[in-house]
């Protein structure tokens, strides 16, 4: 395999990649979701962009080899978005990312390749260039790439300009992811603008050593650099603590005096464009100052006012459902549960418990 040296920096790089991402994942100090996050992106964009020098030698010269690219380029978008979600402390679904709705794609793609992989191994080899190296399908494929990665580029640039505040440090490694995303976009572009012809590699190569450099860029100023990951929000002056001391007292006062949490309908956005902030605002607030996420904290004055009105005798007035129901409680089950959750106790055991206290 003859290569020139800007294909063996490219290799390097994957390389380079891969000991991050093992070091990383073996690292106690190192391994936190936002530098597993950055260190897959890395790699998989490495690989992504190596697919170019490697897999045509491989299909040529390993019967075996079966495949016209690596399946990683439905994962980068996702990875984009779960990276400025952490960094602007939106913890939404944060331990489920890995079985989420936007890798499916990436997943079906993994599959359909080693689908394809055993069909041409094993059912018809005769075929392997003809489907290995057909443009037309390639380019098809690039461009849902482009559009699927595209929604979750736009998405996680919405989501960091919410962000209530950034540090330099993970602005400029956001930042940089982005401008690798729009490489790799540019890339295919310059390729489908000759279609069906195709573009020599060496034209990419001042992209490819970009990409190099912005990997090692990422890597070595910010994964491996002595100053670990911080978050803007938990590293506030105190101006911004006093800020946040003020945006608790808000939110408690919407829900004990406007009763803000009987509306059904509520949600962590319209809670935060109620007093006028980025949702990871709040989930930092209520994470920092009442040790609780939005859900508990929404259900907990859900249930002290079903707890108020049990006491004031409403139970005999109404049925419990129909109090839970005007409390904010869409469904019974949610209901019983948070109830227990607060009182551990069911609340037909509330409720006798307070006409027993009447009585004695």
């Amino acid at each position: 395999m003859d290569l020139n040296i800007v294909e063996i920096i490219l290799i390097t790089s994957l390389v380079n990649s891969l000991f991050l991402l093992i070091l990383v994942f073996i690292s106690k100090a190192k391994r936190n979701n936002i530098s597993i996050t950055l260190t897959l992106f890395i790699f998989l964009t490495s690989l992504n962009f190596v697919s170019w020098i490697i897999v045509p030698y491989l299909s040529f010269n390993y019967y075996w080899f079966c495949l016209d690219r690596f399946p990683v380029v439905f994962f980068l978008g996702p990875l984009v978005r779960e990276f400025s979600c952490l960094i602007s402390q939106d913890n939404y679904n944060r331990r489920k990312f890995l079985s989420s709705k936007s890798l499916f794609a990436g997943y079906f793609d993994v599959a359909l390749t080693g689908l394809v992989w055993i069909y041409i191994c094993f059912i018809n080899p005769e075929d392997k260039f003809e489907i290995l190296f057909d443009v037309f399908t390639l380019h098809i494929y690039e461009t849902l790439a482009v559009l699927y990665n595209g929604f979750f580029i736009f998405q996680a640039i919405k989501i960091f300009n919410k962000a209530a505040s950034k540090s330099p440090k993970l602005k400029h490694v956001f930042l940089t992811i982005v401008v690798i995303f729009f490489l790799w976009i540019s890339t295919f572009l310059a390729d489908l603008s000759v279609y069906p012809s195709q573009v020599p590699d060496s034209t990419f190569y001042p992209l490819w050593l970009l990409m190099f450099y912005l990997n090692l860029y990422l890597a070595y100023n910010f994964l491996l650099s002595p100053t670990r990951f911080t978050s803007p929000l938990s590293s506030s002056t105190q101006k911004d603590s006093e800020k946040d001391e003020d945006l608790a007292q808000r939110l408690k006062t919407l829900m004990e005096s406007s009763k803000f949490f009987r509306d059904p309908k509520i949600t962590l956005a319209s809670l935060s464009s109620k007093l006028e902030v980025s949702s990871g605002r709040i989930t930092f607030i209520l994470r920092k100052h009442f040790k609780m996420n939005y859900y508990d904290f929404i259900n907990k004055y859900r249930v002290m006012d079903v707890m108020e009105r049990f006491r004031a005798g409403d139970s005999g007035k109404f049925t419990i459902k129909t109090i839970a129901d005007e409390s904010g409680f869409r469904s019974k089950t949610t209901f019983v549960k948070a109830f227990k959750k607060e009182t551990n106790m069911l609340p037909k055991e509330y409720i006798s418990s307070i006409n027993t206290k009447k009585f004695n």
